[in-house]
């Protein structure tokens, strides 16, 4: 049997997450599966959850579908997250293609921490 670190290599190889924070509190997270299409769920905290999905090659899949992710959220702008929603989607609309994800989140007055 593999030792545990191998195991744990193998089961998250797919797979990322980050937590995003802001005035150093916890606000949301945001979390990949990289395949040949690339699934981000994006979630800040006190608005819905959004999914976003890119594929094919040559370019940063993990931000186009991040962008697809915040872009395309369709839950309540009314709760806590509202703001922070709102500032994001601002960020990624202003955002010039093939900008890192991390950078936009981080222009906008977040932190990004990878976490796997």
């Amino acid at each position: 049997m593999a030792d545990v670190f191998a195991q744990h290599d193998t089961m998250f190889r797919e797979i990322s997450a980050f937590a995003i924070v802001k005035d150093g509190a916890l606000t949301g997270r945001v979390t990949f599966r990289h395949r040949a299409r690339c699934t981000c769920f994006f979630h800040i905290f006190g608005a819905s959850m959004s999914k976003g999905i890119a594929d094919g090659g040559g370019y940063d899949k993990a931000s186009a579908a991040a962008a697809n992710a915040v872009l395309k959220h369709a839950g309540s702008l009314t709760g806590d997250g509202a703001a922070n929603v709102k500032t994001l989607k601002a960020a990624f609309a202003a955002a010039r293609d093939g900008t890192d994800w991390r950078r936009t989140v981080e222009d906008a007055g977040f932190t990004v921490f990878q976490v796997i």
